[in-house]
Formats: C-alpha cells, sequence, structure tokens
C-alpha cells in the first residue's frame, strides 16, 4: 500500500475521542481584543466630551445664552479698556469650556475662555432655569489681574 493511503487509513480507523474546546478558549483572544477596544472607546469619548455632552447640545441648541453674555461684556466700557474687544466664541473655545450643572439641572456655570484684542481671560456665566427661560444670576470676566461683574440677574426669555 501507498504510505500516503496507510496514513489516511490509520487517522480514519483510529477511535479517539476528539473533545473541542470551550467557546471562550477558542476565541480568547478575540474576546480579550474586543474588551479592551470597548474600554478605549468608552474612556477616549468620555475624555473627549470632559462629561459636558449636555453643555455642547445645548451651547449649539441655542448659543445666545453664551452670546448675550459677550455682547454684554463688549458694550461694557471696563471690558473694553482691560480686555479690548471680546472676539465671537469659538466651537474650540466651547470645547475648552466647562459646564457645571446643579444636580436638578435647574441651575448652569459655565467657564469659557474669552480672546480680546489686549488680552486673554474667563468667562464665567452663572444661570437659573425658570419657567420661562434661563435668568443670568451673573456674568464675570476674569484674567489674573482682573475680575469684571457685567451682568446680575437679567433674564434670557427663551
Amino acid at each position: 500500500m501507498n504510505s500516503k493511503k496507510q496514513n489516511v487509513f490509520k487517522i480514519i480507523m483510529s477511535n479517539e475521542l476528539l473533545i473541542e474546546k470551550p467557546w471562550w478558549k477558542r476565541n480568547l483572544l478575540w474576546l480579550v481584543a474586543s474588551i479592551i477596544i470597548i474600554v478605549i472607546v468608552t474612556t477616549s469619548s468620555s475624555l473627549f466630551f470632559n462629561g459636558n455632552l449636555d453643555f455642547y447640545a445645548l451651547a449649539n441648541a441655542d448659543p445666545s445664552i453664551y452670546e448675550v453674555a459677550l455682547d454684554s461684556a463688549n458694550k461694557n466700557k471696563t471690558v473694553v479698556e482691560k480686555f479690548g474687544h471680546l472676539n465671537p466664541i469659538s466651537n474650540q473655545e466651547i470645547y475648552d469650556g466647562k459646564a457645571f450643572y446643579s444636580k436638578n439641572k435647574n441651575s448652569l456655570n459655565i467657564v469659557l475662555p474669552v480672546t480680546g484684542i489686549k488680552k486673554n481671560g474667563i468667562m464665567n456665566i452663572w444661570l437659573e432655569r425658570h419657567s420661562e427661560g434661563w435668568k443670568y444670576v451673573s456674568v464675570v470676566i476674569k484674567n489674573r489681574a482682573t475680575e469684571i461683574v457685567i451682568i446680575k440677574n437679567k433674564s434670557t426669555n427663551h
């Protein structure tokens, strides 16, 4: 008999029981790789949004919340004197900013970087939600040397 045929015959005639490995052992590499990818995606997305996904949605849906504060700042003589005219807030500045909601989402503190012709600073906006819309509690423009209160208790009617 041909040696190739003998080997095939031996394999066919053996009565060995082939035990199949469990699914998780056969696919352990894929399972671990999938878990690592899921962890990386969820971690990076939470880092990307800085926990401010609600604020990004609000800022895109209703930009007047920060535009009213910026317009009021540009009308303030002290702000123009110290910082110069403040540039419009860009998407990057919204991303760089922070928003802190209260537990019941009825108050909001927004911290945004602002860029002026003379100096840069930070705009802090404190808002409270009322039935007629957001009400400004206060708006403050500041940097290390200067702090200017712009708005105290103004309704937005949104």
